[in-house]
């Protein structure tokens, strides 16, 4: 199990910058990872697995559509806020 966590944006939060600044490198960084999982430490490719929850369930939906593996199970959670509640 790999998990990941996204750098802090301006705010103190973690956030993937692709989502919000296309060109940062969060994808590669996660296709990084994977090659590490894969070819230094044994990782099976077939099935992976992607999930996420919160920023993470934001993030995994764009990078299963990025030309990087097949991913077998996408599976997202977030919660979304009304415009009224406070961030």
């Amino acid at each position: 199990m790999i998990m990941p966590q996204a750098h802090d944006n301006q705010y103190g939060d973690p956030a993937w910058q692709d989502l919000y600044e296309p060109g940062l490198r969060d994808f590669n960084f996660i296709e990084d990872i994977l090659d590490t999982a894969i070819l230094k430490h044994n990782a099976d490719p077939e099935p992976l697995y992607l999930t996420g929850f919160s920023n993470g369930g934001f993030m995994n939906t764009p990078l299963a559509k990025q030309d990087i593996y097949a991913f077998d199970i996408l599976c997202n959670y977030f919660k979304t806020r009304k415009l009224s509640d406070k961030y």
